[in-house]
């Protein structure tokens, strides 16, 4: 008021001054007190469980008795199903409550590939911290946005698995124990992998397919090799034609060129399932090896091999055709040359 007095302001003015304090206080007052109310139910600003999400259907059970259900993971929802390296995987969680109040489980959401190249797993609890499991209600069921950032260089296409856990703090010092035990809809214990994401480089090496499986896949190269004389080891190169929407399965025959007996055989998932057809997007290149073991004394130089795709719900075998002559392969097969 001194200052003001300098001022040589007209009477009025303090009074109008000390208005806009008290109003401005105010103001901060029911914010401070509206965002305090938020931050401790931020429930009522959850997406609840839709019919768009995909359901899973897990319960985490009490690690103490390994019976009470502690939280039920009932579905899930990716923003975007391709990602990139450096980008960061959007996921909301919906999660159920049973009334559990012993204490509040952090929850961590990994994506794990073959070999050790996955991101370090994102760590939480619930509302990012805010809505702790103590404090959920009976019954009640929401959905909670998380995220993890791709930081690994990925140099091959696949379709990575989304795991999600609830796991104890052990210590002060935020020590992890092992995963709460999970089981499915049935009782049955389970892993707690939910679902898959694409995950691709950011460039694709350019390939020319040599055959054309159906509309699927176009085979580029083959690589064969054998190991201690039974084993072959074989890698194909396929090229994605198109957004896949079958799940192909990869067969391979091994036979005698002189009865054509098949002595050998595999079918599988390429990439050995970590990149089933169906999540292929035009253009992908995809290297797929696996091995096929022979019977003991048979001789690589009396062997045909012979490789294709089929339908796994009809059991055909998808149209071959050759791309440099433009004609369809003799019984849907590629013969291999060792």
């Amino acid at each position: 008021f001194m200052l003001l007095r300098q001022l040589r302001l007209p009477s009025w003015s303090p009074r109008i001054a000390v208005a806009g304090v008290i109003l401005i206080t105010q103001v901060a007052s029911w914010y401070s007190t509206g965002f305090t109310l938020t931050a401790l139910n931020p429930h009522g600003q959850f997406p609840p469980t839709t019919p768009d999400i995909i359901r899973t259907e897990l319960t985490f059970l009490d690690p103490g008795d390994g019976k009470t259900p502690v939280a039920g993971l009932t579905g899930y929802r990716v923003h975007v199903n391709d990602y990139r390296t450096g980008d960061a995987v959007a996921v909301d969680l919906c999660w159920k409550s049973f009334g559990y109040t012993m204490r509040s489980y952090p929850y961590s959401l990994a994506i794990e590939g073959p070999g050790n190249g996955a991101p370090i797993p994102r760590y939480s609890y619930h509302g990012l911290g805010s809505y702790p499991m103590i404090r959920w209600q009976p019954g009640e069921e929401f959905c909670d946005l998380t995220g993890i950032r791709l930081d690994k260089p990925i140099d091959h296409p696949r379709a990575y698995n989304l795991v999600v856990s609830l796991i104890p703090v052990l210590t002060s010092a935020y020590d992890l124990g092992a995963p709460l035990p999970v089981v499915d809809a049935e009782g049955k214990i389970v892993t707690s992998t939910i679902g898959r994401v694409r995950v691709a480089p950011t460039q694709m090496p350019i390939v020319t397919p040599t055959f054309r499986l159906g509309d699927v896949a176009g085979l580029a190269d083959t690589s064969i090799q054998i190991f201690s004389g039974h084993t072959l080891s074989i890698t194909l190169r396929w090229l994605a034609l198109k957004q896949g929407s079958v799940d192909a399965r990869v067969f391979l025959l091994v036979s005698n060129k002189d009865s054509g007996k098949v002595i050998a055989q595999n079918q599988h998932q390429p990439d050995g399932g970590w990149y089933p057809t169906n999540y292929w997007l035009p253009g992908d290149v995809v290297d797929d090896s696996f091995q096929v073991a022979l019977p003991d004394g048979v001789s690589v130089d009396h062997l045909s091999m012979g490789v294709g795709m089929i339908e796994p719900h009809s059991g055909q075998r998808m149209p071959v055709y050759d791309t440099r002559v433009g004609e369809r392969v003799p019984d849907d097969i590629i013969v291999l040359i060792y």
